[in-house]
């Protein structure tokens, strides 16, 4: 059970490095048409830019639908400023690197677009909801942490550990990945990654995804909050509440 505290609105300096807000969907259309529909509906908010194809457009198609492991994967990225909006045949994700640009704005965009998406009929069926986001600290991370591993007599926060788990909260769960490696390293600096992806599988209704986004956004947060100890989340942290 991870320990309840309370939640601030805002900590500085931000640690997300990557924020991703995810459907996946089954379609009445073909696979290849897919994008193309998509992309004639979204040319008007990326007017000036041409889609980028990615690395998995030079896997063989037939291969692509064989191995399941490519089912969800994006095949196209519209890029803005630091959001990139990526299109698969049963996948659309916002993916928002570098500076985080805050849930609200994050949210409220990716709303934006899967009401333009919804216009356009391809969904149909939404069967997965996912809000994930990767946080690097410039320390170890489960030294600051109230996550406890131990062998008999012997605690190895200290030791090079990566750790991946899954916790279970309401209709939620949540994949947690933590790595303290100290070869690890971000703008010169070494450190940890807290990666929390959190999500929801079952059949939804497009009525229900703005709660569904709501309710996963505070699950993940619930998580985050509940692994720092409160000394560091108030020593270093700098936590503002409402």
């Amino acid at each position: 059970m991870v320990k309840q505290k309370r939640i601030p609105i805002k900590i500085t300096p931000c640690p997300i490095t990557e924020a991703i807000l995810e459907i996946r969907f089954d379609s009445k259309y073909p696979d290849e048409a897919v994008f193309g529909i998509l992309y004639k509906d979204f040319s008007n908010t990326f007017p000036n830019l041409t889609p980028t194809p990615l690395p998995i457009l030079n896997i063989p198609e037939l291969i692509r639908k064989q191995d399941l492991n490519f089912k969800f994967q994006p095949h196209y990225s519209l890029k803005q400023d630091n959001l990139s909006l990526q299109i698969g045949p049963k996948v659309i994700s916002l993916i928002n690197t570098g500076e985080y640009i805050g849930w609200g704005t994050f949210s409220r965009k990716f709303r934006e677009y899967l009401e333009i998406a919804q216009k356009g009929d391809v969904f149909e069926s939404i069967t997965r909801i996912g809000l994930r986001y990767v946080n690097f600290f410039d320390n170890n991370i489960l030294l600051n942490s109230d996550l406890t591993i131990k062998l008999p007599d012997e605690e190895i926060n200290s030791q090079n550990i990566f750790l991946k788990t899954i916790f279970q909260s309401g209709q939620f769960k949540s994949l947690l990945q933590i790595a303290n490696d100290a070869n690890f390293i971000l703008n010169g600096k070494n450190g940890s990654v807290l990666d929390i992806d959190t999500y929801i599988e079952q059949k939804i209704l497009f009525s229900q995804v703005n709660q569904l986004l709501e309710t996963g956004h505070a699950e993940e947060k619930k998580l985050f909050y509940g692994l720092l100890q409160q000394s560091f989340i108030d020593g270093k942290l700098n936590p503002e509440y409402t």
